[in-house]
């Protein structure tokens, strides 16, 4: 399981610094790299999992921004259109989100259109993209498509990495963080 064998955020704790505007979608490998941050203090965090908000607000004098809009009842995500503006609004060093597949022509994809909308959304209020995801989601097609992999800075994940794509990353400067350097 990459969530607890990588600790959630392999070297991605060293990429967020304290005073820095981090921005995280909902997401259970998203959740994780929350309580990996909690090491921080005084952050400004803007989410809209309120699993995400509520790890990030204990005694740590972090800030954290959510959209008014209705919870989603099985994970405490807020989607819908007033979401996406309301993310708008911000100027954000990192965009960190989860995604449901990585395809083999590259991009990323999503099972529900409301969150590949919000990623999207995110996407462009960043100045770096970090994208983590378990082995799992290689090969993958969601429904919905986020973004093609040349616009993110960082991929996190763990090994072993398909041979295919990761021939693929370099040409594309995209960083990629895993626990080694295994290859399929």
């Amino acid at each position: 399981c990459f969530q607890e064998g990588v600790g959630g955020f392999p070297d991605g704790i060293y990429l967020v610094k304290k005073g820095l505007y981090p921005m995280l979608d909902s997401g259970t490998t998203t959740s994780y790299v929350a309580r990996s941050l909690t090491k921080l203090k005084n952050l400004t965090v803007i989410t809209n999992s309120t699993d995400i908000a509520a790890v990030m607000l204990p005694p740590s004098g972090n800030h954290v921004y959510i959209p008014g809009e209705e919870v989603r009842q099985d994970d405490g995500a807020i989607f819908g259109q007033s979401a996406v503006e309301y993310v708008r609004q911000f100027n954000i060093d990192w965009a960190i989100i989860s995604v449901g597949g990585i395809e083999n022509q590259l991009n990323l994809t999503d099972y529900y259109s409301l969150e590949s909308e919000f990623s999207r959304a995110i996407i462009e209020q960043a100045h770096e993209v970090i994208v983590v995801t378990d082995r799992s989601k290689f090969g993958r097609v969601g429904l919905a498509k986020i973004c093609k992999m040349e616009a993110i800075d960082i991929l996190i994940t763990n090994p072993p990495i398909p041979a295919e794509i990761f021939r693929k990353l370099d040409p594309m400067n995209v960083r990629l963080i895993t626990q080694s350097s295994q290859i399929d």
